[in-house]
């Protein structure tokens, strides 16, 4: 039996030769819908093919559909979705002991694989330092000594394009919470993302994990920051109120580790450079220091439909 996909919703944005599409399903199922099959057939449902892959007990709300993905019309790009995500948390042992971790853990395993009810030692907390899934030919990472350009991040401009896509969470027995999202916004003059995995383990730890990119028109590379914070929640006193808000428990975490990367694109600079010209958005808006337009008829509710909407596109 073929598993089929439903619920499923596509939104895709151009940007010159980059396409970023977004995509975002329902909550997959925690119960496994033919184990019959599953157990001796190769074509299994969603949730087995995914236990197949990442091999521990899923968190309990998991959008294994949702994606950011950012590629270029040569087939390289970028992409942050969950499978990839969770493949990077530890399947050997736990990191953290609660009460009830144990009996969470058999309950969780049981209830999701009707192939494997072996309990397995794990990390479920779910921590994973995932930084997004570079693909495609002639990509190159390596460490550098450039930094994004925070302050340009905090002005106050125009934003073209904005996506905020939940990929897991989990409330950790009512212990806590882990969760896992990615935000792009798309601005004048570049595309910035921001990958984040958040934890809060009550009266134990803190932890947060975030991922900045950054590509900025008229360069042939990208920017991808890895910066990993935590704190004991025992040593440290935190207001009840901030505990479950990233930006609050943020000012009271330590930085424990820190990684600066570039990634090189196949492309010369030469051909990442701004052309002028009259479909440039210089000629059209107000001299916005964007990459480009084009008008599409494109319905949107506030218009007829016979109307030419704008949809930008811009060359990074």
């Amino acid at each position: 039996m073929e598993h089929k996909k439903t619920n499923i919703n596509k939104e895709e944005f151009t940007l010159g030769p980059w396409k970023l599409t977004s995509t975002e399903g329902s909550i997959l199922k925690s119960i496994c819908t033919q184990p019959n099959a599953c157990r001796h057939q190769n074509e299994k449902c969603e949730l087995c093919t995914i236990l197949d892959i990442i091999r521990i007990p899923l968190p309990e709300m998991l959008f294994a559909n949702n994606s950011l993905r950012l590629e270029h019309q040569d087939g390289f790009g970028i992409e942050f979705n969950a499978t990839d995500a969770l493949k990077l948390v530890d399947d050997q042992k736990e990191h953290i002991k609660v009460a009830y971790a144990e009996e969470w853990q058999k309950n969780r395993i049981c209830s999701e694989d009707p192939v494997n009810e072996t309990v397995k030692r794990f990390d479920w907390t779910y921590s994973s330092k995932y930084n997004g899934t570079v693909f495609g030919d002639g990509m190159k990472v390596s460490s550098t000594t450039q930094r994004i350009d925070l302050e340009r991040l905090k002005a106050k401009e125009k934003i073209y394009h904005y996506k905020n896509i939940m990929l897991f969470e989990d409330e950790l027995a009512d212990n806590g919470c882990a969760w896992m999202n990615a935000k792009v916004r798309v601005m004048p003059g570049y595309v910035f993302f921001l990958l984040r995995y958040f934890l809060r383990v009550d009266n134990v730890l803190a932890r947060i994990y975030d991922t900045r990119i950054y590509h900025q028109a008229e360069t042939n590379y990208i920017l991808r920051e890895f910066l990993a914070k935590e704190c004991n929640l025992q040593e440290v006193k935190i207001p009840s109120h901030a505990l479950s808000d990233p930006a609050e428990i943020d000012k009271f975490l330590n930085v424990t580790e820190e990684r600066f990367e570039i990634i090189s694109l196949p492309i010369s600079e030469t051909r990442a450079v701004l052309r002028s010209g009259k479909n440039s958005i210089l000629a059209v808006i107000a001299h916005e220091a964007v990459f480009g337009l084009e008008l599409t008829k494109t319905p949107r509710k506030t218009r007829s439909s016979s109307s030419p909407c704008i949809k930008r596109t811009y060359f990074l």
